[in-house]
């Protein structure tokens, strides 16, 4: 039996191949179960219809997981043009049908309108929060929504193949796109309806299909296997910026104290800072302290007052406080 605590001893990221018909928060839990670990969390929701990549991360790993699911991702998708249904996917019900017309061009040219930036709404059987919870949970419920638009981005459509009523394509998005919107509001512009029927993620950031672990594959390898396939905080293939710390900072950092501009000559930056970026800062044993917010851009510290706070604590790792 698992103890109430679990393990806090690893810490990181394992990039999950979900398989199809299981929640992200299933995965999470048979991760956390498996290796009876004491914190899992996802970055990054994949419906239960969806497979591919799935971030997860482990223990302190998790305060890492909202800057991940700022990652932009990559799809390919399949969907079902003359019908539409409730939940914008295969798994609904369908509420209109209509002859498909269009030619094959004509289905291809549509779909490269909606690449940019756009207002999109998502669909309301789905995880987005509004008014602080799921709205599917609010629908289920027998509340009456309306879904609020929100600002996203189309990267690309690349890949279009039409076998007419069905579609297939790959894409790329910004955080917080919804495919199944797009394959919604490409049936409503063509005047005949569509819903998704089958998708996958094959990028996720910096990961693709390759660094990908079948869930299966990973909870019968055991400990040895996640030790193989963990991604530490510190790896470099993370997005998020790396500064590294003297000693002195290191340990003003783990007591929770702003670095000021005078004190900067004991960071060293892979990369010039920008106001508001989050950047991940180093002791000298290159182990992971903290979460830094930067307050003033890198270029303009030598200008700036000396006790001017430049980085601030945004998420402190537990395990550095303790040492």
């Amino acid at each position: 039996m698992v103890a109430a605590r679990g393990r806090a001893d690893l810490h990181g990221l394992v990039i999950v191949d979900k398989p199809e018909r299981l929640t992200s928060a299933d995965v999470v839990d048979r991760l956390k179960r498996r290796f009876g670990l004491a914190k899992v969390g996802h970055a990054g929701t994949l419906d239960p219809i969806a497979t591919g990549l799935l971030p997860l991360c482990i223990n302190e790993g998790t305060k890492l997981a909202a800057y991940l699911s700022e990652s932009g991702k990559a799809y390919r998708v399949r969907m079902k043009l003359g019908e539409a249904t409730d939940t914008y996917d295969c798994t609904g019900q369908v509420i209109e049908t209509a002859s498909v017309t269009a030619s094959a061009e004509a289905i291809a040219d549509a779909l490269t309108k909606f690449v940019g930036p756009l207002m999109q709404t998502p669909p309301v059987f789905s995880a987005k929060k509004q008014q602080g919870k799921p709205l599917y949970k609010r629908v289920r419920a027998g509340e009456e929504i309306v879904a609020k638009p929100v600002a996203v981005e189309l990267y690309s459509v690349q890949e279009t193949h039409v076998e007419s009523p069905f579609v297939e394509f790959t894409v790329r998005t910004s955080k917080g796109f919804y495919i199944r919107s797009l394959c919604h509001d490409l049936g409503r512009m063509l005047g005949c309806g569509g819903h998704m029927t089958a998708l996958r993620r094959t990028a996720h950031g910096p990961f693709t299909e390759t660094d990908g672990l079948p869930l299966v594959e990973l909870l019968d390898g055991g400990d040895p296997l996640l030790a193989e396939r963990l991604i530490p905080l510190e790896s470099e293939r993370l997005e998020l910026p790396l500064v590294r710390l003297s000693p002195q900072l290191a340990q003003r950092v783990t007591q929770g104290l702003a670095i000021a501009a005078e004190e900067t000559g004991g960071v060293v930056l892979a990369t010039p800072l920008e106001a508001g970026q989050t950047c991940r800062a180093l002791g000298a044993d290159g182990r992971l302290l903290a979460l830094l917010s930067v307050a003033e851009p890198s270029l303009r510290w030598p200008e700036l007052p000396s006790r001017q706070a430049v980085l601030i604590i945004a998420r402190g790792m537990t395990y550095a406080s303790q040492s």
